[in-house]
């Protein structure tokens, strides 16, 4: 409740998102909002019904990734295409976007970084989900060897854009000299992809060259 007052007081007093104290803390407060609905995510499993069995199973899997796809990206709606003029499937309003639109839109390189962290580490938990599947009973040796390579290049696009996302975002505070304990762990997490890359810094100052948001370059990557 104390979070909610925090925004709306922040609304109230018509503070800039400007990355300054009052911005700071209704990032906190957003962040802090957004914990339950990650940490939900973060707990879901893929579990296999055992009434079904073969194919049926293999659909019942598919409808739980589906909704795990729906909390990070948002479920699909449709949308005219401007430039052709079809109706396409597009998603949007889920956990990913909010992080952006609902933290790092405050400027608050602190608040701003654990969003970034935290949107990279869905992703990642949604790819070592996905890899981690069960198999259905009673499929084929060919069914199975073509499931469990679909599970794997599904996954990895995951895995690769949560690659993506950390590198970019730390690459931002390393240009700015941000050292905090989110920008620590953002490397650490980058350290386990590429450890040549990104060595684990055992005497990191803390220091801001840049006291306000992400730069241009990573902000359109990082949308």
């Amino acid at each position: 409740k104390i979070w909610s007052q925090v925004l709306k007081a922040f609304e109230k007093g018509g503070f800039e998102k400007n990355g300054g104290p009052e911005a700071t803390v209704a990032a906190e407060a957003q962040f802090r909002l957004m914990e339950p609905d990650y940490g939900r995510l973060m707990g879901t499993k893929l579990v296999p019904k055992p009434s079904l069995r073969g194919q049926r199973q293999m659909a019942d899997l598919q409808k739980q990734v589906i909704a795990m796809i729906d909390v990070i990206n948002g479920p699909e709606k449709k949308k005219k295409d401007a430039a052709t003029g079809e109706t396409v499937l597009v998603r949007g309003g889920g956990l990913y976007d909010r992080y952006y639109e609902q933290v790092a839109s405050y400027a608050s390189q602190n608040w701003s970084y654990a969003a970034f962290l935290h949107r990279a580490q869905m992703l990642q938990y949604f790819a070592r989900t996905i890899y981690a599947a069960p198999t259905p009973p009673d499929l084929e040796p060919e069914e199975e060897e073509a499931y469990l390579e679909i599970l794997e290049q599904f996954g990895s696009q995951y895995e690769n854009k949560a690659m993506k996302d950390l590198e970019i975002a730390l690459r931002d505070a390393e240009a700015k000299g941000v050292v905090n304990d989110w920008v620590t762990e953002l490397r650490k997490a980058i350290n386990k992809y590429k450890p040549a890359e990104y060595p684990l810094l055992k005497d990191a100052r803390r220091m801001v060259a840049d006291p306000v948001g992400v730069m241009p370059a990573a902000e359109k990557e990082l949308r």
